[in-house]
């Protein structure tokens, strides 16, 4: 199997990451998202509890929410570069967050993350982002967090 540069296979998973530019990491590691799926404007990643950028003082047999969070995120910044925020060339300042757990996340079943951008073009260039990320797990939604930011037009380093 051959990978694009910046792709990386998780071993937990078996899903081939997104590049790490798209979700803002600088380690492959941290990246807790796959390629996307798209369809009708939603974009589905699979999505990994696993990362070696947190450390958590507590066992549990559920995701923590702070991880679905960091997931999330990742998956929010993704979804604006591909819908035309493109990487390297523009900046996402969040703004804010609003989250809403439903349901605890449990570590054996696939984990999805649901996401739909909506960017503002108010001066011929983007302006302000939302998404909304849905955390799925056996078709059903288990959490539901939106993202709030402005895009910077300035070189990424």
């Amino acid at each position: 199997m051959h990978f694009a540069l910046g792709e990386k296979k998780d071993r937990s998973t078996n899903m081939i990451k997104i590049d790490s530019k798209m979700a803002h990491k600088v380690s492959p590691d941290n990246v807790m998202i796959s390629k996307p799926t798209i369809k009708n404007g939603v974009h589905s990643f699979q999505c990994t509890h696993e990362t070696t950028e947190f450390v958590l003082d507590h066992e549990s047999k559920h995701v923590n929410g702070i991880l679905l969070l960091e997931a999330c995120r990742q998956a929010a910044i993704a979804t604006c570069h591909l819908n035309g925020v493109r990487k390297g060339s523009k900046s996402i300042a969040l703004l804010g967050i609003n989250a809403s757990y439903k349901e605890k996340v449990n570590k054996t079943d696939n984990i999805h993350i649901e996401s739909s951008c909506y960017l503002s073009n108010m001066r011929g260039a983007f302006d302000s982002a939302t998404v909304e990320c849905k955390v799925m797990q056996n078709d059903e939604c288990k959490a539901k967090i939106v993202f709030t930011g402005n895009v910077f037009i300035e070189e990424i380093k």
